[in-house]
């Protein structure tokens, strides 16, 4: 380093010298032809004042030579100037090389943290808990930061761009091989599809000038028009686009038929604007992407009205917008925010409420949270549903908790979209607590999968949201679930799920036949236990079922085999699919039945299924991951944790293999 910075010196000293030699040249030379000028102009003085009196030679070179004395001085100086600027520029170059050998000495050390998953190398990091907390704190640092990069892709990602004009020469382009003149319904319908077969990219909405683009005259509009509204209708039922004619604009949008997007979810209610100033701000704003910014609010409006008959799905002028209640329907809102650019998550603040409409329930001042935000609070509330909770088919969801602060904590996480104000009722008799959600988080949860009725019938599979999710957005499925099904003991975390066999009277309404028959019941009932409080249920373990399988009785041998090949070949999906995102963290989690159930008054017949962590460490890498998302259990999470430092290395190494992230929760908090 010394070595190259010296050279870099010596070069740029003998730079210098070279530049000063150049100078001292070009001054000597400018010096000479001074004197010489001087010497004449002082011969020329000479000769036309007598008073002056004679100049001699001898008086002009005395000076020239105080002259050239005076430059050589100066030349001094600025030698003096340039060795000064020379040491300085060694003296910074130095200090910048070692700047540099600093930052890169921090970023070394920065890209180390970073490959880092908060994981303690050796023993005594775990025993020193100073060291640990700042462990916790940068972690959470980075991690917030991820989160932060996340939501604002998420955020780019989810802006659109405003309407655009589809120009004359691209239509002519994509229309080359028809007779754009003929307006018959065939002819036309083709052409549109065309044309939407082949709509760039760019934008979700566009609108084509008929009779510029068209080359048609005013005449042949009027034949345009009618066959137009000829064939819209059968156009709209393919879906993929939507048309819509108004004035002398064909416009074309391509909606986001994205079912786990908000606006989906929200395109059969109504937003209800704050107040007239900002309705009436987001129609101008709509109509100046449209080009009518000398348009009068109310024009725009009835221009509108004429695109929602036409291209929404719902034909209805009189409610799709209405400026008197400031009311405007989640579809064409959709259809709005493409044409103007806009998000649902930029109307924050604007909107009042979303609701049905009766105007009453829903949400008041929504929030609309996307990209990770919106799918981690989606599995927080898929959990929490699948458990306790039953889905209504008009929407409507009815949630159920024997201890209050479970449903506060569900109520803290709805928060994130909105005002939701949930009347709470505690049912004495049965000692417990029963709330309602609006509809509103029904259909979203019926969009992500989460099935109206009887689930343990249906046998459903945990929400592809879920499944294909981040790990961040698992994590939280796996926090919430934990505390409504499972038990976090002394070295395992255990939960239950049951699905059905036979669903006795109901299985004509769920359209399903018996997997078992009158054999297997009267098996179950003659070597199961009749469970306490209910005595038309019978319950039979799956460790008496294996054992009557080696029975002496050769026919309770065949039927009992006969149950359990039943039996395995009817998983519970929502566990295994429980089970194989843990797998994915590289926790080891055993599935296996637990015991099979018949309902002698109903005729259900029900396969319960137990699984668990297998082992301390398995259980501690779980605890760290996803710790559960309530007081009494994350407490005892903690004891577990805390309490066996050495299956907590084990448990730390393990995951530091597989990549996974975590949080130092449990130290210091």
């Amino acid at each position: 380093m010394e070595g190259m910075s010296g050279e870099k010196m010596r070069r740029r000293r003998r730079e210098y010298s070279e530049e000063e030699d150049t100078r001292a040249e070009d001054m000597s030379a400018s010096e000479e032809g001074r004197r010489r000028i001087g010497a004449r102009e002082a011969r020329a003085e000479s000769s036309e004042s007598d008073e002056v009196g004679e100049v001699s030679v001898s008086e002009v070179v005395r000076h020239a030579i105080e002259k050239l004395r005076e430059n050589e001085v100066e030349e001094g100086d600025i030698s003096r100037r340039v060795e000064d600027a020379l040491e300085e520029l060694e003296r910074m170059e130095q200090a910048s090389e070692s700047a540099k050998e600093k930052i890169r000495d921090a970023l070394e050390s920065l890209d180390e943290q970073e490959k880092k998953n908060v994981v303690i190398e050796e023993a005594e990091d775990i025993e020193r808990g100073e060291r640990v907390k700042d462990v916790e704190k940068t972690t959470t640092i980075e991690i917030e930061k991820s989160l932060e990069r996340n939501e604002n892709q998420d955020l780019s990602r989810e802006t659109p761009s405003r309407i655009q004009e589809l120009d004359e020469s691209w239509v002519k382009d994509v229309l080359s091989e028809f007779d754009s003149k003929e307006w018959n319904q065939e002819n036309l319908a083709a052409q549109l599809m065309e044309i939407s077969d082949n709509l760039p990219d760019t934008s979700r909405t566009f609108y084509i000038d008929v009779e510029k683009s068209l080359g048609i005259s005013a005449e042949e509009l009027d034949s345009f028009k009618q066959a137009f509204h000829q064939v819209r209708e059968g156009l709209d039922e393919v879906e993929r686009v939507r048309f819509g004619l108004a004035g002398e604009r064909l416009y074309v949008w391509r909606p986001d038929f994205d079912s786990t997007s908000l606006e989906k979810v929200y395109d059969s209610l109504y937003y209800y604007f704050r107040d007239k100033e900002a309705f009436d701000r987001y129609i101008d704003d709509v109509g100046e992407s449209l080009g009518f910014q000398e348009k009068r609010n109310g024009d725009i409006l009835k221009y509108l009205r004429e695109l929602a008959f036409q291209m929404v799905v719902e034909d209805s002028r009189d409610y799709c917008i209405n400026p008197q209640i400031c009311r405007i329907r989640g579809d064409f809102i959709n259809l709005m925010n493409d044409i103007s650019g806009k998000t649902l998550s930029g109307l924050e603040g604007e909107i009042s409420k979303v609701t049905g409409p009766s105007g009453r329930g829903g949400i008041e001042r929504p929030l609309f949270p996307h990209g990770e935000k919106l799918e981690v609070a989606v599995a927080r509330l898929v959990a929490a549903v699948l458990s306790d909770g039953s889905v209504q088919p008009n929407g409507g969801v009815q949630y159920a908790e024997s201890e209050m602060s479970r449903i506060e904590r569900v109520v803290e996480s709805l928060r994130v979209f909105g005002d939701i104000n949930l009347s709470i009722k505690h049912i004495e008799r049965e000692n417990y607590y029963r709330t309602h959600f609006p509809s509103v988080i029904g259909k979203l949860l019926m969009h992500r999968e989460v099935p109206s009725g009887d689930r343990t019938i249906q046998n459903p599979r945990l929400s592809t949201c879920v499944r294909e999710g981040t790990d961040e957005v698992k994590r939280a499925y796996i926090e919430d679930f934990i505390p409504q099904d499972a038990c976090v003991g002394k070295n395992k975390v255990i939960w239950h799920r049951a699905n059905v066999l036979d669903a006795g009277d109901k299985s004509k309404k769920y359209g399903l036949e018996p997997k078992i028959g009158i054999e297997e019941k009267v098996l179950i009932m003659e070597y199961g236990r009749r469970e306490r409080g209910n005595a038309k249920a019978y319950a039979l373990s799956w460790g008496k079922l294996e054992e009557l399988t080696h029975h002496p009785d050769v026919t309770t041998t065949r039927i009992a085999r006969s149950l359990e090949c039943v039996g395995f070949d009817n998983p519970n999906r929502l566990m295994d699919d429980e089970a194989e995102i843990m797998q994915g963290w590289g926790i080891k989690v055993k599935v296996e039945p637990s015991v099979i159930r018949y309902y002698s008054g109903t005729g259900r017949v029900t396969i319960t299924w137990q699984a668990r962590t297998v082992g301390l460490v398995n259980t501690i890498e779980l605890c760290i991951v996803a710790p559960p998302n309530d007081i009494k259990n994350k407490q005892k999470a903690k004891i577990l944790v805390s309490e066996h430092r050495e299956e907590l290395k084990e448990a730390v190494r393990c995951l530091k293999s597989n990549n996974i992230e975590y949080r130092i929760w449990w130290d210091g908090s």
